[in-house]
């Protein structure tokens, strides 16, 4: 019964003190992301191959980000499969 309590009340504020809802919205800029990656090439180290090398950084941006889509897919799944389990 303590754990159950202690469960619920570590969550009963989330939604209003959690960063992400109560930090203020960032913005970014065409101008500041033009040259950026979103997400991290050592975390993707296949992007460094040889057959690769030759693609370009506007390439590996596009590869790059759907390695991010891939990568919040399993972050999102895994955080809430908990749930599902019976």
């Amino acid at each position: 019964m303590t754990d159950n309590y202690t469960s619920q009340n570590a969550f009963h504020d989330w939604d209003k003190t959690a960063s992400v809802r109560c930090r203020p919205k960032r913005i970014l800029l065409s101008e500041h992301i033009e040259d950026k990656y979103f997400f991290p090439p050592e975390f993707a180290p296949f992007i460094e191959h040889d057959l690769l090398s030759n693609i370009g950084d506007d390439k590996k941006r596009i590869i790059l980000i759907h390695q991010l889509y891939s990568y919040l897919n399993f972050t999102q799944t895994s955080h809430t499969s908990w749930c599902a389990e019976p």
